[in-house]
């Protein structure tokens, strides 16, 4: 998130980069919403791929960063796709696990989100100094968000079985 205006800053005026930031920050909302919507309409799987494929294609835009369209793309689905880090850890928590334990696991989980949103910007940051360019970065990102749907995905799937299992 913080890492945007810096990495259009060669390529694209403030005026550009302020457009953006407003753009994905009204999307955001949208977004947000929608996330919620998709979870209890089409459950928890499809709203966490969607939300999960949108930012991830974020990333793949901002490998393009020096076409205009790209970035305003970029900017709608990273919009769409910013849920994932408020709304999609507790979605996911309820589901895996239920009301009785959501407090708890919530914690554990709401740590884990925190701790990635802090050291993932410095760590984008980092990569694109030392490598002088944020496509590095930004492929790093895609992996990551790609290594996310598998690992939240495959959590829930997990919790399923087990809890079914357990059930028996």
């Amino acid at each position: 998130l913080q890492n945007f205006p810096p990495a259009l800053q060669k390529e694209w005026g403030p005026d550009t980069q302020a457009i953006i930031i407003s753009l994905y920050s009204i999307i955001g909302v949208l977004g947000k919403v929608t996330l919620g919507w998709a979870n209890d309409r089409f459950g928890i799987v499809w709203s966490t791929i969607v939300a999960v494929v949108t930012f991830g294609l974020s990333f793949v835009c901002m490998l393009f960063s020096g076409m205009q369209p790209m970035i305003y793309l970029m900017s709608v689905l990273f919009g769409l796709g910013l849920g994932i880090g408020s709304i999609s850890p507790s979605l996911i928590t309820a589901s895996v696990y239920g009301q009785k334990q959501y407090g708890e696991a919530f914690g554990f989980m709401n740590s884990a989100t925190q701790a990635g949103l802090a050291f993932g910007g410095v760590m984008v940051a980092t990569i694109a100094d030392s490598a002088s360019n944020y496509k590095i970065a930004w492929m790093i990102m895609l992996a990551l968000t790609v290594l996310t749907l598998f690992g939240w995905i495959g959590g829930y799937k997990g919790s399923r079985k087990f809890c079914s299992s357990a059930a028996s």
